[in-house]
């Protein structure tokens, strides 16, 4: 799993709408609600995840279907987020919401001090991923809920 770094959702989204006008999957709004880490390595969380569908095809539907999205956290997997098939009209989105929360994440000691540095730069990492027959990765940074 690689990372895009360096360029925003909507570089990219913006890229996708203008050379091609396929319909682009994104995380459009995420919220850490909950980040806690004990001293045994146990890490909890919640997360609120807005993730948007659009079709930027003026003359055609647009039908989405086997829809499914990991969350990891430091290449540990949190969760699936799931869609049933639905369809967005030409020229539209589509938002789906999700509150993600995890249960006990056992952490290793370097992934302990990983979840501390990012308290004290106030930004910590979750990937998400589009997981489909072709698999197309990119982060998403949360800040903590302070």
């Amino acid at each position: 799993m690689h990372c895009i770094k360096g360029l925003s959702k909507d570089d990219i989204q913006n890229w996708w709408f203008a050379h091609l006008k396929l319909p682009v999957i994104s995380v459009n709004n995420a919220h850490l609600d909950l980040l806690r880490n004990d001293y045994a390595g146990l890490l909890q969380t919640q997360l609120t995840i807005v993730v948007t569908a659009k079709n930027g095809n003026a003359r055609a539907h647009a039908t989405f279907t086997d829809i499914n999205f990991n969350i990891s956290y430091q290449g540990q997997d949190i969760t699936v987020l799931v869609a049933d098939p639905f369809e967005v009209p030409k020229n539209s989105s589509e938002d789906l919401g999700y509150v993600v929360q995890s249960s006990s994440i056992p952490l290793r000691l370097d992934q302990m001090e990983q979840v501390d540095n990012a308290w004290k730069k106030n930004e910590i990492e979750f990937c998400t991923y589009f997981l489909s027959k072709n698999e197309i990765e990119f982060c998403t940074y949360f800040l903590p809920f302070l």
